[in-house]
């Protein structure tokens, strides 16, 4: 295809709301998720959530955080509990459900998802921590589940933001990685 078709393509799905990307090839992921090794500091982990799905091993270094940041909502929200037990507010987003199972008065859902752009039922994560945590300077909390699109969001967000949260929490789906198929419906659309 020529570039003028390809961007007269890529101007018509932006128009309905779509982001076109190149998918790099599974051994690209791979390749990169390979580099990654944990990072011992001077906090110890522990358990927040569930015993299985839903619990995740974090730093223990969240007093002081203000907010949880968790796109990607299931049936359940016990590391959202657990965060709003330590007296964060909770932000949810996911427009694959119709409500967060936590309802709590500090907890916030709406059904949008983390996506590479703002627009229609997609939010980037810059503009949802400016939504949400505005102006403030308190830490932040990210716990991201959500299909595989964890690592196109953490590479478009910005390094002001990024540095907003003391503790990331992404879920690397290596099923996800290894196939040749969309990564989610954030990266897709």
């Amino acid at each position: 295809m020529t570039n003028s078709i390809v961007l007269n393509l890529i101007n018509i799905a932006n128009r309905f709301g779509l982001v076109v990307r190149r998918h790099q090839k599974a051994g690209h992921y791979a390749d990169f998720l390979a580099t990654l090794r944990p990072v011992e500091t001077e906090h110890p982990l522990i358990r927040i959530g569930g015993e299985g799905d839903g619990g995740y091993l974090v730093p223990d270094d969240l007093d002081g955080i203000e907010a949880c940041f968790s796109p990607g909502v299931d049936k359940i929200a016990l590391f959202e509990e657990d965060m709003i037990a330590r007296g964060m507010r909770v932000f949810q987003i996911d427009a694959s459900v119709e409500e967060s199972p936590l309802k709590h008065e500090r907890n916030q859902f709406e059904r949008k998802f983390l996506g590479i752009v703002s627009r229609n039922h997609f939010i980037t994560l810059d503009d949802w921590v400016k939504e949400k945590a505005g102006a403030t300077s308190g830490d932040l909390l990210l716990q991201m589940d959500i299909e595989g699109a964890e690592w196109l969001t953490l590479a478009q967000v910005s390094e002001e933001t990024l540095k907003r949260f003391r503790v990331i929490v992404p879920v690397a789906q290596r099923s996800l990685i290894d196939s040749q198929a969309c990564l989610g419906p954030a990266s897709c659309a």
